[in-house]
């Protein structure tokens, strides 16, 4: 009961979430084959992020990369610890983070819920949404109870993948909205830049993805 409770509210979290076809978004950036926008979600205030970049890399191996869940701490900037604490199948399951912030400011910690999913044209969407009530709050780490987030993988005829991340996240605390929006586009694009080093493995670009 209490798993089934844990998976509605999941999934209403999902219908109130980020719509991205709603958004206006501005692109505020581009470098290096990788390209920045933000949008501003009108419910909470807070800036959404999406970062766009083209890689050789197929979507098994995007997919392979993101799901490695023991080697994120080396790639998603600013996380220090990452755990993966349930598991309903390879392409749903839960993960608790801790992230490193700057003196003074309180490390912060999270728990989302990733859910993947293939679409027809050989696309895969990866959702992930923050959830309350499964990690008890420490008093060393501040909790952020509003992630919302996605990867998208999109293969192209050429062969490249088109790479979407795009997220939006309170990171509580005292820590006004408008800083918040000013740093909003720094982390997600560091990670999509770490991200294009990791698929030089040969763990990642060979992977076959035969579970999805």
């Amino acid at each position: 009961m209490f798993t089934h409770h844990i998976y509605l509210l999941f999934f209403l979290a999902l219908s109130l979430g980020v719509n991205a076809e709603n958004l206006d978004w501005e692109q505020v950036n581009s470098m290096d084959n990788i390209s920045v926008f933000v949008a501003s979600d009108k419910k909470t205030g807070f800036k959404v992020c999406k970062v766009e970049t083209l890689t050789t890399a197929s979507v098994d191996a995007l997919v392979a990369l993101n799901t490695d869940y023991k080697n994120l701490v080396n790639w998603m900037d600013t996380a220090v610890d990452i755990s993966q604490i349930s598991t309903k199948s390879r392409s749903d399951y839960i993960n608790y983070f801790k992230w490193a912030s700057p003196w003074p400011v309180k490390d912060r910690d999270s728990v989302t819920r990733s859910v993947l999913t293939k679409r027809t044209d050989g696309s895969v969407l990866l959702k992930f949404d923050s959830i309350e009530n499964i990690v008890e709050e420490s008093g060393d780490y501040e909790r952020m109870n509003l992630i919302d987030g996605l990867w998208e993988f999109v293969p192209n005829e050429n062969g490249s993948t088109k790479v979407v991340y795009q997220i939006m996240v309170d990171p509580g605390g005292n820590v006004p909205i408008w800083l918040v929006n000013m740093k909003v586009t720094e982390i997600p694009l560091r990670t999509v830049q770490k991200m294009h080093e990791q698929l030089k493995s040969e763990n990642y670009r060979n992977a076959k993805i035969d579970w999805l």
